[in-house]
């Protein structure tokens, strides 16, 4: 039974992923508890290094199966063979943990959690690699085959999820919404779990804070895309199993305890560790490279601006260990071939500072002499004067894109918001979030003086050079782009500042009082999502569009209504849409400039009136294949009259009409 097949794969990989987790924490002792998380990293990461180079060339993906494969399964055998004395979980069961994890995971599967949007991306990308002759090469959104984007050079995460479900010969929609979502809940709720173990020390408030944590930063947290907090619960809702959500409800947590320990016992064995991190995050989502090079900035500014007593040597070793691993990622953008910025000026400007970064590294490990320390205050004098520089350049072309949009206000959600947009969409919400994350960066340090520059040091100089208005646009328009400059705020730890200030209430009736105010607005992550029993079970999506998905023979030109639209690209490969996922977002941003084809899928969901001539004759003109309607849309007494209705491919629900 499929069922029984997938309960087995995500028994099989918790355990590897704890097997090699093990044998690392045997090392490191201080990361017990993060065997999960640290098991996975590893896994990932040396898929990650085999499959790069292949990745990066647009080679075969049977050349990623022959080569990944035999490796994989090498590095499980010795996994298993090294750390069989000590595979148990824990010596004591953490019954309480176990129950959370098991009541959150239950409720979470009863809900049709898969969201069209990203997933009408994700997974049809990973669906890809089963059916493509080479890697990337599919634009999942309309299911032609393209040219991979530069953005997808050194992303491997959907290749790895693909490869395995391939091994496995498992569906690749079954096998990523189910194993591998069930494995990313569990590694985030035990890394969350240990994170706070790790700070509070006691059991009991241990326990207490983890509760905190869910119904705060899950159960209420925004369902919405690209809000102004710095735990948004979009992507570990709906997004569970793609890369990104794995790194940023995940490994950054494991990165803040990494970060705070470099900082308090400068142990070059965890800046070695950061230094992998930086290397192989980026395989995992695009975002990370930018994100990875500001937390490495932040530790090498606290070290060289606000700490001194380190030697010349040290600066130049966390530089060098640090920078080098993000500019070779760098290259893979700044070389591909369809990369936007193709101007020689630009490269030859940027390939000098990396050289410079290197030079300046390299002389203070070899040669340096109490440079930095001598230099003091001229280096700060040179770091503020840089940062009004690049505030003023930042401002400036913040308030040019404000000035040049369109002010509507409903498009914050993918422009650049001002000010006043924010409070008017989030403002109740933003207001108490702040509010709490003032309370907690006041609070917390003192309380917990081992985690000071984590939950002090770190946080201002994010504010101070990253995160200031001045700054921002820079910033924010730097991680990928303006769309996704939300995901700076994840790796700062307010949230987790937040639950601790929270559990040091010693007065319950005010704590009652917070979380009523949280509880006003009801934001809740499962608003939009649909009970199971609409779905099937193992796709998440509606039967009818599985059925049809599965009887499609070939790659129609398709036109469709919004939903199904939506859902079909999770089933199959085998489409072409004329209007896309990613064209409704164009609509909805009135960035969307085809006024033909809004037309007539405005006629095909029922909100403008059906035009027979104007309809057939762009039917004709973008040589559609294939109409397919629910069977409750008005539209079919119309098209009934004028296209031939498919039996074979039709279902309960919905009609499928093939154009002869």
């Amino acid at each position: 039974m499929l069922i029984i097949k997938i309960i087995c794969l995500i028994l099989l990989f918790l355990s590897v992923y704890y097997s090699i987790g093990k044998l690392i924490t045997n090392h490191f002792s201080y990361l017990k508890g993060f065997e999960l998380v640290i098991g996975m990293f590893i896994t990932f990461g040396l898929f990650h290094v085999i499959s790069v180079i292949p990745t990066i060339l647009n080679a075969p993906v049977q050349m990623i199966y022959y080569i990944t494969y035999p490796l994989l399964g090498l590095f499980i055998i010795l996994s298993y063979t090294f750390s069989y004395k000590n595979f148990i979980f824990h010596k004591e069961i953490n019954y309480f943990l176990l129950t959370s994890i098991i009541i959150f995971i239950g409720i979470y599967f009863l809900f049709d959690f898969i969201i069209p949007g990203d997933s009408s991306f994700y997974l049809p990308l990973i669906r890809s690699v089963t059916t493509q002759k080479n890697i990337y090469m599919i634009e999942p959104w309309s299911g032609i085959t393209s040219q991979m984007g530069y953005m997808y050079y050194f992303v491997t995460y959907e290749l790895f999820i693909g490869t395995l479900s391939h091994l496995f010969r498992m569906d690749s929609t079954i096998f990523t919404v189910n194993v591998v979502t069930f494995c990313h809940l569990v590694i985030i709720l035990i890394t969350s779990y240990t994170f706070l173990k790790k700070i509070i020390k006691d059991k009991v408030k241990t326990n207490y804070a983890f509760l905190i944590y869910l119904f705060v930063f899950i159960f209420l947290n925004s369902n919405l895309h690209r809000v102004f907090f710095t735990h948004n619960a979009f992507n570990f809702i709906t997004n569970s199993y793609t890369g990104k959500t794995i790194y940023l409800n995940g490994l950054v947590i494991l990165l803040f305890y990494l970060l705070n320990r470099i900082v308090s016992y400068q142990n070059k064995r965890d800046i070695l560790f950061l230094g992998l991190f930086n290397l192989i995050t980026p395989g995992l989502t695009a975002s990370a490279l930018f994100l990875q090079l500001i937390m490495s900035l932040v530790v090498i500014i606290y070290f060289i601006i606000y700490q001194k007593r380190q030697t010349d040597r040290f600066y130049g070793f966390i530089i060098l260990t640090l920078l080098i691993p993000i500019i070779i990622n760098y290259q893979f953008i700044i070389f591909a071939s369809d990369f936007y910025l193709k101007s020689t000026l630009f490269i030859i400007g940027i390939e000098s500072l990396f050289i410079v970064i290197i030079l300046i590294g390299l002389f203070l490990y070899y040669y340096g002499n109490e440079v930095i320390n001598k230099n003091q205050k001229v280096i700060k004098n040179i770091f503020y004067g840089c940062l009004i520089l690049i505030g003023v350049a930042s401002i400036s072309g913040g308030i040019y894109l404000l000035a040049t949009r369109s002010n509507d206000i409903y498009n914050s959600v993918a422009l650049l918001p001002n000010p006043l947009e924010i409070i008017y969409l989030y403002g109740y919400n933003l207001v108490i979030f702040y509010i709490l994350a003032i309370l907690g960066l006041i609070y917390v340090h003192k309380k917990y003086p081992n985690f000071q520059f984590l939950f002090y040091s770190y946080v201002l100089i994010m504010l101070l050079v990253f995160l200031n208005p001045f700054n921002f646009p820079l910033v924010g328009g730097l991680i990928t782009s303006f769309r996704t400059f939300h995901r700076i705020l994840f790796i700062l730890p307010i949230h987790f500042m937040i639950v601790l200030y929270f559990v040091n209430i010693k007065n319950k009736k005010k704590l009652l009082i917070w979380l009523f105010v949280i509880i006003i607005p009801f934001i809740s992550i499962f608003h939009g999502l649909h009970p199971i029993n609409n779905s099937n079970f193992y796709y998440k999506v509606k039967n009818d569009v599985v059925d049809i998905g599965h009887k499609l023979d070939k790659p129609y030109r398709i036109i469709a209504e919004e939903d199904f639209i939506n859902e079909l690209s999770m089933v199959t490969n085998n489409y072409e849409f004329v209007f896309t996922v990613n064209d409704m977002r164009q609509v909805e941003y009135k960035a969307y400039d085809n006024e033909e084809l809004l037309e007539l899928i405005l006629m095909i969901n029922n909100k403008n009136q059906f035009m027979a001539h104007t309809f057939t004759s762009l039917v004709k003109k973008y040589h559609i294949e294939c109409i397919i309607v629910y069977k409750n849309n008005p539209i079919n007494s119309n098209l009934q009259k004028y296209y031939h209705q498919s039996e074979s491919l039709s279902t309960e629900s919905i009609i499928v009409y093939l154009i002869q």
